[in-house]
């Protein structure tokens, strides 16, 4: 098992919303003894709920419902939060100056923390698994 990895807000939307990856999902979240997130993985997830809702993908019940779930998990510790650091921006910057990736902003901030953690960055996301491993971050990838 492996000891630590970071996952990506769209593997979580994956989890705890109804969708084709959410047991694939869910297998690779329990693979990790310690699933760390951090507070922008928080404020994208709200992003997601919200579009879930806006979008008329879901009910709003089953939304808050979710919500309500995910923030239990946080809660009771089934993802670690960790904060992003000053020292994350300068790595974030070092990837997209580099320009030889599609990375964006929050998905390099997000492979910064990965890296930093020596966790292996949990993902859904082409671009961000892409630029992760040209950078030599370790990437377990959701298709």
């Amino acid at each position: 098992m492996p000891a630590k990895g970071y996952v990506d807000t769209g593997v979580i939307g994956s989890y705890l919303f109804p969708e084709v990856f959410s047991e694939e999902a869910e297998a690779a979240l329990r693979s990790f003894e310690i699933a760390y997130i951090s507070d922008l993985t928080e404020v994208e997830f709200y992003s997601l709920a919200a579009r879930k809702l806006r979008t008329g993908s879901l009910p709003e019940a089953q939304v808050r419902h979710v919500v309500q779930t995910f923030e239990s998990l946080v809660e009771q510790g089934f993802f670690q939060r960790t904060a992003i650091l000053s020292a994350d921006y300068a790595r974030s910057k070092y990837y997209l100056s580099a320009l030889k990736t599609n990375l964006r902003t929050l998905d390099a901030l997000h492979v910064a923390v990965a890296e930093r953690l020596d966790a292996i960055l949990l993902t859904s996301d082409k671009h961000q698994a892409d630029g992760a491993e040209y950078f030599g971050v370790p990437v377990k990838r959701i298709a």
